[in-house]
């Protein structure tokens, strides 16, 4: 694994920036809007940060993902995070490494169902998102 980081960041389109940088869970996981990544990415890079859009497979790999090369990991929205990726996820976040994940907020979906609201089109409306940033325990 270790010996591969160099043609993996050159493949993935790495490059540091003195802003920042930024690596954002971009795979065919469930549930993941494959939209958002795009358009993190398009934002972030426009702010002069350095993003990189990495699979599964390289958020597994612990020399890939270090604060050395990132500053933060963006998961997105996707409901299931890959467990090949949990042990590398730990070490990025006690080395100081920063976790934003896309969640919905349970409250507004109980206060819909309970009010009666059935309607999709009208769920989804009124459907809040937060961004929260929390250290991963096992």
């Amino acid at each position: 694994m270790k010996g591969q980081v160099a043609p993996a960041l050159k493949r993935l389109g790495y490059h540091r920036s003195v802003k920042g940088n930024v690596a954002l869970l971009d795979d065919d996981l469930p549930g993941l809007d494959r939209s958002l990544p795009r358009i993190l990415s398009k934002a972030l890079a426009k702010r002069g940060l350095g993003v990189t859009r990495l699979d599964a497979e390289a958020v597994s790999n612990p020399y890939l993902l270090t604060t050395d090369r990132f500053d933060v990991l963006i998961l997105g929205d996707s409901r299931l995070f890959p467990a090949s990726a949990l042990d590398s996820l730990q070490t990025f976040l006690e080395s100081g490494g920063a976790l934003v994940a896309r969640v919905r907020v349970a409250g507004e979906d109980r206060r819909l169902a309970a009010a009666g609201h059935a309607a999709s089109r009208t769920r989804n409306r009124a459907r809040r998102t937060a961004y929260a940033a929390a250290p991963v325990s096992r």
